[in-house]
């Protein structure tokens, strides 16, 4: 039986094949290849970065709010952490199919590539949670989907789930939905678009269980959250 394992190679983390003890390798890169259950090539090497990958799918709005997010999580202050953001274009941002190739170029085949952290906007969530389906679908792996202001979008899924919340009302309404694991509703409630545009600047409460809950701003519960599952994808 095939399963899908990281391994350090020249200081490198990969992902790897392996099959009754032996590595096998990338001889099909063709979802043909495993749909047939030729699986793959013997004495071939196949090695794939590993860590993990956050994809931004954001909603319909200005794309600068989208730059403006990633400056308040400060993003690139995250070494170790690839980021790709999805080109949403109007109503493209809700398409799973679309966000799906954009993944494959990106990142690669599914089943060979690094995992995958969603962070999905308004509109947004409803394309991030079809693609996270079919990305695992197909053999990949999804750390978790964490959705922003997703108001009236069943969220399940066989990985974990948060809801980063505008209000009281949405989180509340949301919940009714798929509460999903720990989640972050503004308190103060702010403007939609504002929770995108400078999380750094909204606070509010974790809802960790029950009815714990702890003061925080959106952006620091992203970023815990972001810090948590790499770190467990580093491992």
């Amino acid at each position: 039986m095939l399963s899908r394992k990281c391994w350090v190679l020249s200081g490198k983390k990969g992902v790897g094949e392996e099959e009754d003890g032996g590595w096998g390798g990338g001889g099909k890169t063709a979802l043909s290849g495993l749909l047939s259950g030729e699986g793959w090539q013997d004495g071939e090497s196949d090695t794939v970065n590993c860590m993990l990958t956050l994809v931004i799918c954001p909603g319909i709005h200005d794309p600068l709010l989208t730059q403006q997010f990633v400056e308040g999580l400060q993003l690139g202050e995250m070494p170790g952490l690839k980021v790709v953001t999805f080109p949403a274009s109007g109503i493209g941002a809700i398409s799973s199919a679309d966000i799906s190739q954009f993944l494959w170029r990106q990142v690669g085949d599914p089943w060979r590539s690094s995992e995958l952290l969603f962070i999905s906007f308004s509109a947004g969530v409803v394309g991030a949670i079809g693609a996270a389906w079919a990305w695992q679908g197909f053999g990949g792996k999804v750390k978790a989907l964490i959705a922003i202001d997703g108001w009236g979008v069943p969220l399940v899924g066989f990985f974990p789930i948060h809801r980063v919340s505008h209000d009281y009302f949405t989180h509340w309404s949301s919940a009714l939905l798929g509460a999903g694991s720990d989640s972050f509703y503004a308190d103060p409630g702010v403007e939609h678009l504002t929770l995108w545009r400078s999380p750094q600047t909204v606070f509010g409460w974790q809802q960790t269980g029950g009815s714990q809950k702890i003061r925080t701003t959106a952006s620091e519960f992203l970023k815990q959250a972001i810090a948590r599952y790499e770190s467990s994808s580093s491992v």
